[in-house]
């Protein structure tokens, strides 16, 4: 399927959103806010209305705004720990950035120059590809609901994508597996796990220090919140395996703050990750893995994510300097949350 839009290329888009009822003014939005656990910057917490109101909510909301800080929580803190899913890409982005600048890797390098792939398709595929969604490989290694879709089983990533059939000229279609065999690729380049790496080059930098890639249950915070799904039913941790560069990094609200900041002004403010790489319609393009929104009233680098459990959200308007991020402990429309947050910025 060629992607419309951006929209139509995420995980998570058309995800339904908690308790979405209408409510009769904003007043009574926020005491119902309020009365759910909500607590923080009072103009924030009322923007989030009656999204979050179950007692196992587990909620953090961000708004940067140039020097400010705005944040509201539900239940938790900047520092409650969450999955990050799908936001754990942007990191991977900019950890390609970094190994084209070091000239440990070139864009149009084949997977197979850095991995043993033997003779399969997908040993021909550009790096370049991986990180534009634009590789032909399947979305996910399995089909999976709510529960966890990724083996845990040391080599479990190459031994799949060995043996796909992969189209000589696909289409841009998301996808978690080519991100995966990107990261697998970039380690072997430098010679270090990707755990190590990405710590060195990307999480450090950025500042943030509670981050953890989650590749198997021993690497799972003890001080995670416990996920749910959206009707309330608990949700074990998501463990990645070889497939942690798509979506494995859990984290807190401190952390992403940290990342908009060193995205914004700070560390990785001029990364080629943020350069658009490939067009996708006439306002969206993809960076390598960041989606990239091009409005008239502003442009947007952003992704959203959805795990069994989890659901999160970074949308960052780099030349206004502001952002808005959302961590939520259930598989619910956050980036609708973050882009209603962004709003009280204008």
């Amino acid at each position: 399927m060629v992607a419309a839009t951006a929209a139509t290329l995420l995980w998570c888009s058309g995800c339904t959103i908690g308790d979405g009822a209408a409510v009769t003014s904003p007043e009574t939005d926020a005491a119902a806010s309020a009365s759910a656990g909500a607590t923080g910057d009072p103009e924030l917490v009322e923007s989030l209305g009656r999204t979050f109101g179950d007692d196992v909510d587990r909620a953090a909301a961000v708004l940067v705004d140039g020097d400010s800080v705005r944040s509201a929580f539900v239940h938790a803190d900047d520092t409650t720990m969450f999955e990050f899913g799908s936001i754990s890409k942007l990191l991977l982005g900019l950890l390609m950035a970094d190994s084209i600048e070091r000239g440990e890797v070139a864009p149009d390098d084949p997977v197979g120059a850095h991995l043993d792939l033997g003779s399969s398709d997908a040993a021909a595929t550009t790096l370049e590809q991986l990180a534009t969604h634009h590789s032909g490989l399947p979305p996910t290694p399995t089909e999976s609901d709510d529960a966890d879709p990724y083996p845990d089983a040391p080599g479990a990533l190459v031994d799949f994508v060995t043996g796909l059939e992969v189209p000589s000229a696909p289409e841009p279609d998301y996808g978690n597996v080519g991100p995966a065999l990107l990261g697998a690729a970039l380690s072997a380049a430098s010679g270090e796990t990707y755990p190590e790496l990405l710590r060195e080059r990307v999480l450090e930098p950025a500042g943030m220090d509670d981050s953890v890639v989650v590749a198997t249950r021993a690497d799972v915070p003890s001080t995670l919140e416990p996920g749910y799904t959206l009707a309330g039913i608990p949700v074990d941790p998501w463990t990645y395996g070889d497939y942690a560069p798509t979506g494995g990094v859990a984290g807190s609200a401190a952390d992403l703050t940290a990342l908009a900041r060193a995205i914004i002004d700070g560390r990785f403010s001029d990364s080629a990750a943020l350069d658009p790489h490939l067009r996708l319609d006439s306002d969206s393009s993809l960076g390598y893995l960041w989606v990239i929104e091009e409005r008239p009233a502003r442009t947007l680098a952003w992704h959203d994510a959805r795990t069994g459990g989890y659901s999160s959200a970074l949308l960052i308007d780099r030349e206004a300097g502001t952002a808005a991020i959302v961590l939520w402990n259930a598989p619910g429309d956050s980036e609708e949350v973050a882009r209603r947050i962004l709003l009280l910025a204008d």
